[in-house]
Formats: structure tokens, C-alpha cells, sequence
């Protein structure tokens, strides 16, 4: 009979147990911003959710990449060797218009530089 007693308080024990586990914490970062694709759009969306425009530097020996995206009031940038691993970097802006401007004025440096879109 005491074999029976004790069956009730391990299950109220583990159900105890399971009420004590972790809630999820909501994440406190900003949301990645969509942009819309076109057909002809040269853009790559990536596993973080951000959506890289991609550019591609290949003359003589180098053969580069360097992808840039806006994450609300940042910039991501991903650059390396094609094939390797990429390097990533994240610049902050005081907005979000910022953060595209700044976006778009390394990406008119890179093109200057003879980086072609890809």
C-alpha cells in the first residue's frame, strides 16, 4: 500500500518540475527590414533573414566579395575571398534612414573601386 502512496507525489513532483522550466524571452532586437525583391533584382536573401546585395571584385589574382544589408538603424557588411568563409562586420546609425545611406554610400565606394554587382 505505501508503494502506492509514494506513485501520486513523484508524479506531482516531475509535473512541479516541469511548471519550474524556462519561458522564452523575447528578443530585443529590431526586426530585419523586408525589402521587396524584383525578378531582375541581384539581391541574396541569407539565413539571418536579411536581404545582401552582392557585389564581386575579379581582376588579376583577386577574386572578392562584399555583400552589404540594412538591419533597422544598421549596417551588415559580409566580405572575404569567393569560396571562403565570410568576414562580417555591423556599423550603427543614429536612424534607420541613416543606416540606408550609409548602406548606399560603401556600396558606391566598392563600385568605384571596380566592384561589379552581381
Amino acid at each position: 500500500m505505501k508503494v502506492e502512496e509514494a506513485r501520486p507525489a513523484v508524479t506531482e513532483s516531475i509535473s512541479t518540475v516541469s511548471e519550474l522550466s524556462p519561458k522564452p524571452v523575447p528578443s530585443t532586437f529590431p526586426p530585419p527590414v523586408e525589402v521587396p525583391l524584383e525578378q531582375d533584382d541581384k539581391t541574396i536573401p541569407s539565413e539571418d533573414g536579411l536581404v545582401y546585395d552582392r557585389l564581386e571584385f575579379t581582376e588579376g589574382s583577386s577574386n572578392k566579395f562584399w555583400e552589404v544589408a540594412v538591419n533597422g538603424a544598421s549596417v551588415e557588411v559580409r566580405y572575404g575571398r569567393i569560396g571562403n568563409k565570410a568576414q562580417t562586420s555591423s556599423k550603427g546609425a543614429a536612424s534607420e534612414a541613416l543606416a540606408v545611406e550609409m548602406a548606399a554610400n560603401l556600396k558606391a565606394k566598392k563600385l568605384k573601386k571596380g566592384y561589379k554587382q552581381m
